[in-house]
């Protein structure tokens, strides 16, 4: 019997990543004496996050109260990333992005077996690279490098009143739950 682990998480979570860094490094420890899948579940932390997102140090400073609690809240994350060899580049992420299309993505990935790559990829074109993963563009550039087919990711483009806003959508973040399989249309 093998290990079945689901995160619950936002690729805009600077811990999640740093996290997954540690779960990685845990499940090395097993050494092959156990079997194990990883399952990446939906969870949005700013659901009423327009759909083209908004500027990042606006949001944060609105967030946590002032440009230097960002820049103490950022410190202390760069150097738990640092312990995980993570090099967090904040200072090139211009957007908070919404992030349902993300987790779209990363459900259509699971269904092609490339969930954990596309995760990766989303984690690193927004930490390191400072990508906006509001852009459409973006999100399958990343899915392409993952290895998904161009056709199914292309399936992620927005339907109208589908994003942003969180009014009448159950299960987004701040009720608590994480959010339930994500709609794709083709």
């Amino acid at each position: 019997m093998g290990l079945d682990i689901h995160i619950v998480s936002d690729v805009v979570c600077p811990w999640c990543y740093v996290g997954k860094r540690r779960l990685e490094r845990a499940l090395q420890t097993l050494d092959g004496r156990y079997e194990y899948r990883v399952t990446w579940r939906p969870f949005e932390l700013n659901p009423g996050m327009p759909p083209e997102g908004m500027d990042r140090r606006q949001y944060l400073e609105g967030k946590f109260g002032s440009a230097p609690a960002v820049r103490q809240l950022e410190a202390r994350v760069a150097a738990a990333g640092s312990e995980e060899g993570l090099d967090f580049a904040f200072d090139k992420i211009r957007r908070t992005p919404n992030t349902f299309d993300a987790h779209r993505l990363i459900w259509l990935a699971q269904r092609e077996g490339l969930q954990d790559a596309v995760v990766e990829g989303l984690f690193r074109g927004y930490f390191i690279e400072g990508a906006d993963l509001s852009r459409r563009e973006t999100l399958i550039e990343i899915a392409g490098k993952a290895g998904l087919p161009a056709r199914p990711s292309r399936a992620i483009t927005p339907r109208r009143g589908r994003r942003g806003g969180g009014a009448g959508r159950r299960g987004r973040g701040q009720e608590g739950r994480h959010q339930r399989r994500p709609a794709l249309h083709h």
